[in-house]
């Protein structure tokens, strides 16, 4: 009885090992199909090919190609229909959104050019149009500086009426406007190396270049920067004293000691 017994155990736990066996070659053999579907690792995942969201950037979709190239981009994003002051980060921390309170908010009817919906700071309703300014909505209205006179129109459109030129154009990059709404040279004469406006008078040190503004006479002006490179080939300086009766370089400044000498402090604002 007792063998009976034994056998009979024997043929249980076998067929339960057996079993197991074949749920485990089937994990197995899913996961190597999967495995051979991946053509992509982004960030240490693999993909398959196709549009997928990366496990480490859930922000951005990308796009696995048979070559293995991954192309990504941001997640779009719709602009929230409501004031700055209720944005609100979204559940998956890639966009703005509405505070709750304004769901279910009916927005009244506004026939506004190409949808510029103007929405208070604190509102869930766009109460008005508006204009882009200066990359901003605007309402409709006065917008800007005073003395550019600029408003906002109900097409949607900027218009301004700025005031009169001065009698005498001026010699500056930096033109801004005084107390009277007059334009000034608020630093005098002025030119522009790249984006860096320098004094005349001035010399100044960009990159590997000395700046300097160009034109000693009172009514000359250049707004662009004479630019020269730093290094002086002291080879060729010598061969000048030697045979062109040029005075020994070592009696004048070099162009290190100009730095020092004549690159004054470049007032905030102007770097």
């Amino acid at each position: 009885m007792l063998g009976k017994s034994l056998d009979y155990i024997h043929i249980k736990l076998s067929f339960v090992d057996t079993f197991t066996q074949w749920i485990i070659l089937g994990i197995c053999l899913t996961a190597l199909a999967e495995t051979a579907d991946i053509k992509c690792v982004k960030d240490g995942e693999g993909y398959p090919v196709g549009t997928f969201i990366p496990v480490s950037d859930p922000c951005k979709t990308c796009n696995c190609k048979d070559d293995g190239t991954v192309t990504c981009w941001l997640k779009f994003c719709p602009k929230p229909k409501c004031g700055k002051n209720l944005f609100r980060i979204s559940d998956d921390g890639c966009c703005k959104e509405c505070a709750r309170i304004c769901d279910g908010k009916n927005q009244p009817k506004l026939d506004c050019w190409q949808y510029r919906y103007y929405y208070p700071e604190d509102s869930c309703i766009a109460t008005q149009c508006g204009c882009f300014f200066e990359k901003q909505l605007v309402p409709r209205g006065k917008v800007g500086n005073p003395c550019d006179n600029c408003r906002c129109q109900a097409n949607g459109k900027v218009w301004c009426k700025r005031g009169a030129c001065p009698s005498e154009k001026l010699h500056c990059v930096d033109p801004t406007y005084d107390e009277n709404c007059t334009y000034i040279c608020p630093n005098g004469k002025t030119c522009m190396y790249g984006k860096d406006i320098i004094q005349y008078g001035q010399f100044k040190i960009i990159g590997k270049k000395v700046c300097t503004c160009v034109g000693g006479v009172a009514d000359d002006w250049y707004p662009r920067a004479f630019c020269a490179k730093r290094m002086i080939m002291n080879e060729d300086l010598t061969h000048l004293q030697k045979t062109r009766c040029v005075v020994d370089a070592s009696t004048k400044p070099t162009w290190m000691q100009i730095d020092a000498l004549y690159a004054p402090p470049v007032k905030p604002g102007l770097m």
